[in-house]
């Protein structure tokens, strides 16, 4: 069903509302937010802006005092920081922002803790293991608090890991050739995992179907498979070709999944800005050297008629869905 603004809009466009009565219509449409929504707003934005400014002041804090201070007194500070915010967050009510928030400082005060354990001790040289040991850590905060916003730090620090974990290690688990192609297909494969198994628990559990988690896993992966798909345009051998498959089941997947099963506008942005972004690639291998100032123009008349196909497509897509509505 058209939501309250599509259907104002619609009535305004067929002339069935007069200007003079715009602002009325507005109002008993409650289209504009009114103070309280406001309210509730800036006070949402507000607290997140303190809690992520809280996290980078006590690490900044530390960075600049680092020699004046003692390891014993760094280590006291990051935990009754931590400690404080998990107090505040067992004694603050369920389904309450407050709630949430603290839990997000408590996670990203891990991270704070993990890398001034790491840097009084010199525990190690990779740096992946800080990332992955704080995913590990926050990984039961995750499935107590079963909250999106922690989930996607969790995914964020794994994703981090696997392509760090490439820079050191060449050759993982001894697949593929060198370390760029390793970590496009490691992404992949865990961001595609990731997003087909929170898909399929999604059906069973309510906080879990928040649509941006699920688009951001999507994003994710759809950038890895697409950067495999640049690096067939430029060197086709027996890895490349079966990235390049993938990449066409994805994409054909994608369509069936999001326009024809369900329709979502942008899961179709993203595989649009795929395809242009591989067929300009293969157009700038096509056209060859670029001293000729032809080239750049040909080249830019391809990504504007590409864009503007697939911004076409997307109307078309949308005015359908208000159809069906």
């Amino acid at each position: 069903m058209a939501s309250s603004r599509q259907q104002l809009v619609e009535l305004l466009q067929q002339g069935v509302i007069s200007p003079e009565h715009v602002a009325d219509a507005e109002q008993l449409a409650n289209v504009a937010p009114n103070k309280e929504q406001w309210q509730q707003f800036v006070n949402t934005v507000l607290l997140w802006i303190a809690c992520i400014s809280l996290s980078c002041a006590i690490v900044f804090f530390f960075a600049y005092n680092w020699s004046q201070m003692g390891r014993f007194l760094k280590f006291a500070l990051v935990e009754f920081s931590l400690i404080s915010t998990t107090l505040i967050y067992l004694k603050t009510p369920a389904n309450n922002l407050v709630r949430v928030a603290t839990l997000t400082l408590s996670c990203l005060l891990v991270g704070a803790l993990m890398a001034l354990f790491g840097q009084t001790y010199q525990t190690g040289a990779d740096p992946w293991q800080l990332f992955f040991n704080w995913a590990l850590i926050i990984t039961p905060w995750a499935l107590v608090a079963r909250n999106s916003i922690i989930w996607l730090l969790w995914f964020v620090l794994l994703n981090i890991t696997l392509v760090l974990y490439c820079d050191v290690h060449r050759n993982p688990f001894f697949i593929m050739f060198n370390t760029k192609v390793n970590t496009l297909w490691l992404t992949f494969a865990f961001n595609l995992a990731s997003f087909s198994v929170w898909q399929f628990f999604s059906a069973s559990q309510s906080w879990m179907q928040k649509s941006w988690l699920m688009r951001m896993l999507a994003t994710l992966a759809g950038v890895s498979i697409t950067g495999l798909a640049i690096e067939a345009v430029y060197k086709l051998d027996v890895i490349n070709l079966l990235a390049l498959v993938l990449w066409l089941i994805s994409l054909v997947s994608m369509y069936y999944c999001y326009r024809i099963k369900k329709v979502d506008l942008f899961m179709l942005a993203g595989g649009c800005l795929s395809i242009i972004a591989v067929f300009i690639v293969w157009m700038e291998k096509q056209l060859g050297s670029f001293d000729n100032i032809l080239n750049y123009i040909i080249l830019a008349f391809f990504v504007l008629g590409l864009g503007i196909a697939s911004a076409v497509w997307l109307k078309k897509v949308q005015r359908e869905i208000k159809h069906e509505c």
